[in-house]
């Protein structure tokens, strides 16, 4: 089993966050149970939501528990898999932590096609979680309208 090292939320953050705040802890990856696959992250995005994660307040998703990993959107490939969707040596991207290694369960994590875009890495900007989510709130949220300055 791989050695798993992670960044972890070690207090919570008043104002900016500090090197403080956080630990870097190793740990052994679990054996896979069946529909599980273990990916080796390579890239992770890191967004401006993830500071307000770190807070004890209520939002759209749960805070980040004192001593878990910081949640971030991940992507890598496929280092053991117990998933006959995701055989080994599959690019995946999915929602884990900042961490080397992210344990998917079945029904988490999607296939990614390395080819299929200009960067690997707009599988975190522009067609991952940040891209659709600033496009719609613009379009749908914003309707902005013609002669109007819009500032992002």
């Amino acid at each position: 089993m791989p050695v798993n090292r992670r960044f972890t939320l070690a207090r919570r953050p008043v104002g900016m966050p500090v090197e403080a705040d956080f630990a870097l802890i190793s740990q052994d990856t679990p054996p896979l149970a069946e529909g599980e696959f273990l990916v080796r992250n390579h890239y992770a995005s890191l967004d401006p939501a993830m500071r307000g994660w770190m807070d004890d307040k209520p939002s759209y998703m749960p805070p980040i528990a004192l001593g878990a990993p910081i949640s971030a959107s991940v992507l890598g490939v496929v280092a053991q898999s117990a998933n006959p969707d995701f055989p080994v040596g599959t690019w995946a991207a999915g929602f884990g932590g900042i961490e080397e290694y992210t344990l998917h369960r079945r029904g988490a994590g999607r296939r990614i096609d390395p080819e299929a875009l200009p960067s690997i890495t707009n599988y975190l900007s522009v067609t991952g979680g940040v891209g659709p989510t600033a496009y719609f709130a613009l379009l749908d949220m914003g309707k902005p309208k013609a002669g109007e300055t819009v500032l992002v």
